[in-house]
């Protein structure tokens, strides 16, 4: 029995034939690895579990946006997309630690990668295969996710990229009404202009626009859209209501109708994108694309300039510093010290070092060359945490087997694309969330299988250049997308709206906080938060991924505790 999860592209008969061919050649029970071989191979994004007469085989797909979990206990194993399910069936309580890991080191991939939201409830990440022939019979080969191909040319790696994002997109414009996001960034609007040349009628393409704290996106989106006619520009406008945190000040607001598998960062946040998809489907969309995932496979951590440092090519290594530092204001000689000294520190040191700052935080926010690391400081987030969840954190950083779980030809740079992949599969797995009650099927091209494997098969030293942005898109869509489009440099900030919506809903907020269920699990200290909202709401800078991290975990353990889950 083969159960396919998540957006596959073939056809439900051309499905069944390719498993039934492999089911006739299949010998010595290799069943489960042929049928994972196809899923990597098929077009679009998914995740599968293939019972056979010789146990069970799960794969999930390589961006995790169609996760599977697992959990053993005594002589059964449960195995299932939901990770509530399975913890309510093994009565699991959930995990502090997990928590921890994900506001206060979400760049650690080391720390979180594996775990669920429940002690016990572990999680098949992306690109990963699970085996087993009985509960005390079980492995996991991470061997199929996506690293570069040493070597790898920028123009070789862009013809894969055009081919399979042009293919990814053409295939969902087949016999489908489509919408699109059509910020004016390069990722969502090159997207839009594939699906115009695809489709069989103009692409309503949306634009959110929030006049109360508004972002450069809709002047050139607005610039954009009049190159080609078969875009229909749509303007998502913004009020109060679409907010970040305006839900918190509405008394019809139901959490549990937002509920998902995992704390998300932007369940309090979603409001905007839940009006840009009530537009699309008012305009008749019922599949709708995004440009989520083009940032976690296009662009490169700056720590790719460790791999320069250690391949001895000193003039590319010396113009990339110098590049970064004019962009930065910076010290070229500084920005090229933190690359020698990364290139010469090793997992298991960074991992120490890890242990000894989460014992001791300094509080201080990162600034951007501190991304030359195996993963930036912690910072102030670590600070929120109890010190005995510091603690734990530390004893698992120092642990050799947490070094030990990291592939061998991974490097800095390649851990940072895993983790922002991560990232993007679970962002786009609320999106779709919030598409279905629209009965709007919401695809991310980005996070297709082909698409990943062929941009980062780039190394990230080749697709990262200081004098041109995402230059692998830029040289995959030329002559599919406009070269005004492909020359833009910049994407909207809408950090602005965050503030605003913090300052709007700052009475919600702190009563949010003040009956902290992260405190009475321990893992943050009561009252942490205070003078972080206080600076929020005042427009002052604060770490916004790990604030919005944390105060969706706030809202997210509310529903688990009413769904009966332990606290």
């Amino acid at each position: 029995m083969l159960l396919v999860v998540g957006q596959c592209l073939l056809s439900p008969a051309r499905l069944a034939a390719e498993f039934a061919a492999a089911a006739e050649r299949v010998v010595d029970g290799l069943m489960g690895d042929l049928v994972v071989d196809l899923a990597i191979g098929w077009p679009g994004s998914c995740s599968i579990i293939l019972l056979t007469p010789d146990g069970l085989v799960a794969y999930t797909d390589i961006a995790g946006q169609f996760p599977i979990y697992y959990s053993r206990h005594d002589d059964e194993i449960l195995i299932g997309s939901e990770p509530g399910l399975l913890a309510a069936q093994h009565r699991r309580a959930l995990d502090p630690v997990t928590a921890a890991a994900h506001i206060a080191c979400p760049a650690v991939l080391p720390l979180w990668w594996g775990r669920s939201p429940y002690s016990g409830v572990e999680r098949l990440e992306g690109g990963s295969v699970l085996k087993a022939e009985s509960p005390r019979s079980l492995s996991i080969d991470s061997s199929h996710q996506p690293l570069p191909v040493p070597g790898r040319a920028l123009s070789d790696g862009a013809g894969l990229l055009r081919e399979a994002l042009a293919s990814a997109v053409r295939a969902r414009c087949a016999g489908h009404v489509v919408s699109s996001d059509f910020s004016g960034g390069l990722d969502s609007t090159s997207i839009a202009f594939l699906a115009a040349v695809a489709a069989q009628r103009p692409v309503a393409s949306v634009c959110y626009h929030q006049p109360d704290a508004p972002a450069a996106d809709l002047a050139e989106a607005t610039r954009f859209a009049q190159l080609e006619p078969r875009i229909s520009l749509l303007v998502a406008t913004g009020s109060r209501q679409t907010l970040p945190f305006a839900a918190l000040t509405d008394p019809s607001w139901d959490a549990e109708s937002a509920r998902s598998g995992e704390p998300a960062p932007q369940a309090l946040t979603s409001r905007a994108a839940s009006l840009r998809l009530a537009v699309a489907s008012s305009n008749g969309a019922r599949l709708h694309l995004t440009g989520e995932g083009g940032d976690a496979v296009l662009l490169a951590s700056p720590a790719y300039l460790a791999r320069l440092a250690r391949e001895h090519d000193a003039r590319t290594f010396l113009r990339h510093c110098g590049g970064y530092a004019r962009m930065r204001y910076a010290s070229p000689a500084a920005i090229a010290g933190k690359a020698l000294r990364l290139a010469g520190t090793s997992r298991l040191r960074a991992l120490s070092l890890l242990a000894q700052e989460l014992q001791r935080p300094t509080g201080r926010q990162p600034d951007w060359a501190s991304q030359i690391a195996w993963w930036p400081p912690t910072g102030e987030p670590a600070t929120w945490l109890t010190s005995r969840m510091r603690r734990e954190l530390a004893d698992m950083a120092s642990d050799p087997e947490t070094a030990r779980g990291i592939a061998d030809d991974a490097g800095p740079a390649d851990l940072a694309a895993l983790a922002d992949l991560r990232r993007s599969g679970d962002a786009h797995r609320y999106l779709r969330q919030l598409g279905e009650p629209l009965g709007l099927a919401v695809h991310a091209p980005f996070l297709d299988t082909q698409v990943i494997k062929a941009a980062l098969s780039v190394p990230a030293q080749t697709r990262a250049d200081p004098r041109s942005y995402k230059p692998l898109l830029r040289a995959a869509m030329t002559g599919l997308v406009p070269a005004e489009v492909l020359s833009r440099r910049t994407k909207g900030d809408y950090s602005a709206e965050d503030y605003r919506g913090a300052r709007e809903a700052a009475a919600a907020l702190r009563g949010l906080l003040r009956d902290s269920r992260l405190a009475d699990m321990g893992v943050v200290e009561p009252g942490a938060m205070d003078a972080v909202l206080d600076r929020m709401t005042a427009g002052v800078s604060v770490p916004l991924g790990p604030v919005n991290m944390l105060l969706a975990t706030e809202t997210w353990l509310r529903t688990e505790a009413k769904v009966g889950v332990s606290i």
